[in-house]
């Protein structure tokens, strides 16, 4: 289990493990983790691209900073998710 601040779990706990998520530019993602870097203690998403990447590789595992993960964007004017949840995991 991930020791966190209660900060921390509050952003922890709106991306369960499993979730598949939709990057803002319509691309699926299934996040693996959370994770804490060793050094500087910041929290880290670690997700799986759902599709064929030629940068880093099908179905590549990438990692991201949670609050950035987390953060809106703007596209066209509009403030919006970087990544919105779209299914959850089947409980138990």
């Amino acid at each position: 289990m991930l020791k966190a601040s209660p900060e921390e779990h509050e952003l922890i706990n709106q991306l369960p493990i499993g979730s598949i998520v939709k990057h803002y530019k319509g691309k699926k993602m299934k996040v693996l983790a959370i994770a804490r870097h060793s050094e500087d203690h910041s929290l880290y998403v670690v997700y799986q691209k759902q599709y064929k990447c030629e940068l880093f590789g099908d179905h590549a595992i990438v990692i991201r900073p949670l609050k950035m993960f987390l953060e809106k964007v703007l596209v066209n004017g509009d403030l919006v998710p970087r990544f919105e949840l779209i299914n959850e995991p089947a409980c138990c």
